[in-house]
């Protein structure tokens, strides 16, 4: 299974989320560092690294959202 992940790097342009750049499962530190840097251009306000894995039983993807800007500090007081 671990040959199906992989880390997908999402931009959020005009309201719309765009996929921008996929990495391979070992590069969730070069994915997130390049989510960051995307995040500093103009017209995104958002950016998210969401790790996807293939299930091969259940023969569907997982997601899971490993870095979301738009979330940072929204729960500290």
């Amino acid at each position: 299974m671990d040959n199906n992940t992989f880390y997908q790097i999402y931009g959020q342009i005009n309201g719309r989320w765009i996929m921008d750049e996929r990495y391979p499962r070992d590069k969730q530190n070069v994915a997130t560092e390049a989510a960051k840097r995307l995040a500093k251009e103009p017209g995104v306000s958002g950016v998210r690294v969401v790790r996807e894995t293939w299930d091969d039983d259940d023969e569907i993807y997982r997601e899971f959202t490993v870095y979301d800007s738009t979330r940072i500090g929204k729960y500290r007081r």
